[in-house]
């Protein structure tokens, strides 16, 4: 397999990265380009899963396969797209222990927790792989938007081995919370530090919205978590790429 990709997306979780820029892939590949899409916390639990984890399970329709079946659903997302899709084996915060053995998550509320800091551990390890990846002429990762644990390690992990060549996508469906978009790029009303970053935007074309809302489609266990049905995510997405011109990306002024 050639060492190189023309973009390579970073994804925390099995669907992050194709709801939040599943217009740009599939205009890329329509374009005859090579896209992959690498998602880092898509193994197994860690020993049985927590009263927690079994909680979200049975909201999304899944048992203590839950890891397995999501994987399915992501490669069949991004076999519509017609991107690469490579899963690591790491688990994700609900599924991870902490230094005692016990849950690293007790509320899902916890995961969205400023407090909660990141493991030096799993920074290193995710770091490492990156470097692994091949060269890319796009480099995407996620904003962090909603400050999600996962979606911060990824973005911080990716910022160190990257830097100002990293591109950082707005996270689906947190972007929708334009306060917290604001609080994540560290702007307030007067803030100068809007000049350190330059948008992109990046028109979804109509020829291959379908495909697009297609691959949505294939997380069967998330679109009536995320958007109640899929009519409704289909409305949402329409709206929002007309809204916004499309689907946006963030990169850091050098």
């Amino acid at each position: 397999m050639s060492d190189f990709v023309d973009a390579l997306y970073l994804s925390p979780h099995l669907d992050d990265a194709i709801l939040s820029c599943g217009g740009q892939m599939a205009a890329a590949v329509a374009r005859g380009e090579r896209v992959r899409v690498v998602t880092v916390f898509a193994g197994d639990p860690v020993g049985e899963p927590t009263p927690t984890a079994r909680r979200l399970h049975e909201a999304m329709g899944l048992g203590d396969d839950a890891a397995a079946r999501r994987r399915e659903e992501d490669r069949a997302a991004g076999a519509r797209l017609g991107v690469e899709v490579e899963q690591w084996d790491l688990p994700d915060a609900l599924y991870r222990r902490d230094a005692d053995g016990g849950p690293l998550i007790h509320d899902l509320r916890h995961v969205f927790d400023p407090r909660q800091r990141l493991d030096l551990i799993l920074h290193k390890r995710i770091a490492r792989r990156l470097c692994d990846l091949p060269v890319a002429g796009r480099l995407v990762a996620p904003l962090a938007i909603g400050g999600h644990l996962d979606h911060r390690a990824v973005r911080h992990a990716a910022e160190a081995i990257f830097g100002h060549q990293l591109r950082l996508y707005e996270d689906v469906p947190y972007a929708r919370r334009g306060r917290a978009r604001r609080r994540v790029l560290g702007w307030s009303a007067l803030s100068r530090k809007r000049r350190a970053w330059r948008l992109e935007r990046l028109e979804v074309p109509r020829e291959v919205q379908d495909a697009v809302l297609a691959a949505v489609d294939c997380y069967i266990t998330q679109v009536p978590l995320l958007f109640g049905s899929s009519d409704a995510m289909r409305r949402t997405f329409r709206r929002r790429w007309r809204r916004l011109g499309g689907e946006r990306l963030w990169r850091r002024r050098a």
